[in-house]
């Protein structure tokens, strides 16, 4: 039991450490995620200008299923 190390109870006014590789990788997350978001919007765009009929049948199936399963009664 002796060997075993115990962290001793942090006071409320000491600061945790800061592990700051996990704020390098938050920041390039949020660059890779907005990278991608855009990139994803992009393809959707150029698919809706190629294939107009196909997005609208798909958009109308949608509303009509939704509204079908939402209706108030």
């Amino acid at each position: 039991m002796a060997n075993q190390m115990t962290e001793r109870p942090r006071r409320a006014d000491e600061e945790k450490p800061q592990n700051r590789n996990s704020e390098m990788s938050f920041e390039s997350t949020g660059e890779d995620f907005y990278d991608m978001v855009s990139e994803v919007s992009s393809s959707c765009q150029k698919y809706c200008m190629r294939r107009p009929r196909v997005v609208a049948a798909a958009l109308f199936g949608l509303g009509f299923v939704l509204g079908w399963k939402l209706k108030p009664w």
